[in-house]
């Protein structure tokens, strides 16, 4: 019986928000028990608007992942805070890294609040200066019964 009533009010996407950016920033690394410790910040600009945002990563150096947090804060005043796992590898070119992230919203102000969303990060990593820059695109889904 309560699989028939599950099946009788299907999820059906309302609205569905695809967006794309870049972003930029600087970011340190330093060891610490035996992770490495990332903190960065930046800012960025998305057909969501522009923003600002910061991050912070722990990272098992011997596979190159790990897991995290960032902050996403938009011009308008919405926020995104995220829950972040990623890793890294090194290019072969001097000390820069190839970061791939993935994000999962875990709370939303303003437009978004309450719905759910998720992202990639592409960027690259040069650890000698301290900076980073990529790409990123994700989505937003609104649904109903």
């Amino acid at each position: 019986m309560l699989l028939t009533l599950a099946f009788t009010h299907p999820l059906v996407a309302d609205d569905l928000t695809l967006f794309d950016g870049y972003l930029s920033g600087t970011e340190t690394a330093q060891f610490i028990d035996g992770k490495l410790i990332v903190d960065g910040s930046g800012s960025g600009t998305s057909t969501l608007g522009t923003f600002t945002y910061t991050y912070h990563f722990n990272l098992d150096p011997v596979i190159g992942k790990g897991i995290g947090t960032s902050n996403f804060t938009f011009a308008n005043g919405d926020m995104w805070s995220n829950n972040v796992t990623g890793g890294g590898e090194f290019t072969g070119l001097a000390a820069i890294s190839r970061v791939t992230e993935l994000g999962f919203v875990k709370k939303a102000t303003g437009q978004f609040a309450g719905v759910p969303g998720n992202f990639i990060i592409e960027r690259y990593a040069d650890q000698a200066a301290g900076t980073t820059s990529g790409a990123f695109h994700g989505q937003f889904l609104k649904v109903t019964q």
